[in-house]
């Protein structure tokens, strides 16, 4: 039996270089361990919203440049 120590791979990425070459390496654990995978980005600004819109405008700018760091 493969007992996995772990549920989770939480990785922080600033979509820099090197987090590009460390998003890989996550999605790769996540995959070899079937475990859940979780990106981490701080946003310098702080919004307050009383609307939803800039924060669905930030989840898909967020998520593009995440699939860009994982897939290419």
């Amino acid at each position: 039996m493969n007992k996995t120590f772990f549920n989770t791979v939480v990785v922080g990425v600033d979509f820099s270089p090197y987090s590009k070459v460390v998003a890989r390496q996550a999605h790769k654990l996540a995959e070899a361990y079937a475990t859940n995978l979780v990106f981490v980005h701080v946003l310098k600004q702080s919004y307050h919203i009383s609307e939803n819109l800039i924060y669905w405008h930030l989840q898909d700018e967020v998520q593009q440049l995440l699939e860009r760091q994982v897939i290419t």
